[in-house]
């Protein structure tokens, strides 16, 4: 899902066979008819969006041919606000290989950037790979290897900035070894070059789940969950740099318990130099599953106490993929899935509004939930509720000025 200031809300799905594009305008309470964006004949998977105030819209996704068996990227545009698409393209050109894991980036200026996974079809091998376009999607540049040797890449994450900036992160697995690092690569120069690659991990411990957050001034933050070989415990890791990735702080664990494990962190960042993270802590004694929420009003170098965000709950319950979103002004929203979709606002100094609300019908279960922000304080939520395996339904909701509109 993407949306816009001006009140463009894009979002796009697939059923394991296509991919399907819709979109509302003014005040989503009315979307555009269903459009499929892949061939009906192909099986399509993992869609990735982004979209720009100027009414440009970029989709990409993993396509394999039922014919031939080859696999692909593939990268649809719309330079109107998504009333027509141009003709999809193949982006991913390496032979012997099957790419997954799309992610997409954009900027105001007509930027594009998508990396993605290469596997070996030989050694099992995967890479991380990389191409851009400086004109809105019509050409592209050469495919770039950002990470290639004898290792195993997996969950890519990109980001990139008006000003040319271009952040990847992934975990980076040693075939010999064992161990798994969190990797970063990034280019001042939207694209055409990158600096060397900057571990953030070091150790025994296993790496895995980075999620990456970047501000036009130049901060560059990092989390990630660390698990370790002996105890199996895992921790939330926080890294951050200020000089758009040239260097980082030290590492920071944000939370520390040998009773809890630690998983799905996301975070988010506002130019001001407000961080904000969230995940899922499990007590591995009770089972009980909490989302927990931290920040930072310094650029990442300390870190207020954690708070339990489904406090005075007495049930044992069962959160979990927390997703959160912010405004310029301070104000922070997360969502998370219990069954039903869960919401809850926090204000202005991490004060907390009220108790957890839910969004979603009582009847169904709640699944991939997103949330997103705008300057103007509005925030749509998207996510689909199912009665069973065949019976699912979309849902989109605005929240404005703290009243909620209609399901749509």
């Amino acid at each position: 899902m993407a949306a816009t200031e001006k009140g463009d809300v894009y979002v796009v799905w697939d059923d394991r066979h296509n991919i399907y594009f819709t979109s509302t305008h003014d005040d989503q309470t009315k979307f555009t008819p269903t459009v499929v964006l892949g061939e009906k004949k192909n099986l399509a998977s993992s869609p990735q969006l982004a979209a720009t105030e100027s009414g440009d819209v970029y989709v990409v996704w993993a396509e394999k041919n039922n014919v031939t068996g080859n696999s692909n990227i593939e990268f649809i545009s719309s330079n109107d606000s998504g009333k027509t698409f141009s003709g999809k393209k193949e982006i991913s050109g390496a032979n012997n290989t099957i790419p997954f894991s799309p992610q997409i980036a954009a900027t105001e200026k007509g930027d594009v950037y998508v990396v993605w996974l290469d596997i070996s079809n030989k050694t099992g091998d995967s890479n991380v790979e990389l191409i851009s376009s400086n004109d809105s999607g019509k050409t592209f540049s050469s495919q770039k290897d950002l990470r290639k040797g004898m290792s195993k890449s997996f969950s890519p994450q990109i980001a990139a900035t008006e000003n040319g900036g271009v952040y990847v992160v992934w975990v980076e697995k040693n075939n010999k070894t064992g161990q798994s690092n969190v990797e970063l690569i990034s280019s001042n120069n939207s694209g055409m070059s990158f600096d060397d690659t900057k571990k953030l991990t070091s150790g025994k411990p296993l790496s895995f789940s980075p999620q990456l957050a970047v501000t036009e001034n130049g901060d560059v933050y990092v989390a990630w969950v660390n698990k370790n070989n002996k105890t199996g415990d895992t921790d939330i890791l926080f890294r951050s740099s200020n000089d758009s990735g040239t260097s980082f702080d030290d590492r920071k664990n944000l939370r520390r318990s040998e009773s809890l494990l630690s998983f799905s962190p996301q975070i988010t960042a506002t130019e001001k130099g407000d961080v904000y993270l969230v995940w899922t802590d499990k007590n591995s004694t009770t089972g009980r599953s909490d989302i927990t929420f931290r920040s930072s009003n310094d650029r990442g170098l300390d870190f207020k106490r954690a708070v339990r965000l489904n406090a005075g709950e007495d049930k044992i319950s069962n959160s979990s993929s927390p997703h959160i979103a912010t405004t310029q002004e301070g104000s922070v929203y997360v969502i998370w899935l219990e069954n039903q979709i869960q919401f809850k606002e926090i204000l202005d100094k991490d004060a907390i509004f009220s108790i957890p609300i839910s969004l979603s019908n009582k009847t169904t279960s709640a699944v991939s939930a997103e949330i997103t922000g705008t300057k103007t304080g509005d925030l749509i939520l998207v996510w689909v509720d199912k009665n069973n395996s065949t019976d699912r339904s979309l849902h989109i909701k605005r929240i404005s000025g703290h009243y909620f509109d209609r399901n749509s």
